[in-house]
């Protein structure tokens, strides 16, 4: 069973197939399919770890949306002592539940061929001229 960590809307998931995720709404609609590449390290099927530098080049995760829904109420109260002010407001956060379609490791573009090393001939480096002193103004 291969699991992945993927970049979604600014925070990191760890997710394996089949599994589900509650992230922020996101602008989908239910039963909608994402497609994410930013998948910044994969464990595939026999154990072999692959990571990112920052992201696996044709690694994707395919992601379902399920549904929309409201989070935990969360309570915010302030106070402040002898001014007899106290406030209670109450957040719930919109969230998007998303199961996990696939991972797919992609194939590797020819370009991340191991390359022979290139050599950077150094430039001889000059010394710097001293700074000529800035004429003096005639005095008045």
């Amino acid at each position: 069973m291969s699991s992945a960590v993927i970049q979604l809307s600014g925070k990191q998931f760890r997710v394996s197939e089949g599994a589900t995720l509650t992230t922020d709404r996101l602008a989908l609609e239910e039963g909608a399919k994402l497609v994410v590449s930013e998948v910044l390290l994969l464990t595939d099927a026999a154990g072999k770890v692959h990571v990112g530098a920052p992201h696996i080049a044709g690694a994707t995760v395919t992601l379902t949306a399920i549904q929309h829904k409201r989070g935990t109420k969360i309570r915010v109260a302030t106070y402040q002592s002898k001014k007899r002010r106290r406030t209670v407001k109450g957040h719930r956060q919109y969230q998007t539940v998303l199961t996990v379609s696939s991972i797919s490791m992609g194939t590797k573009p020819k370009s991340e061929k191991a390359e022979a090393p290139v050599e950077v001939a150094e430039k001889p480096v000059k010394a710097a001229a001293p700074k000529k002193a800035a004429p003096k103004k005639a005095a008045k």
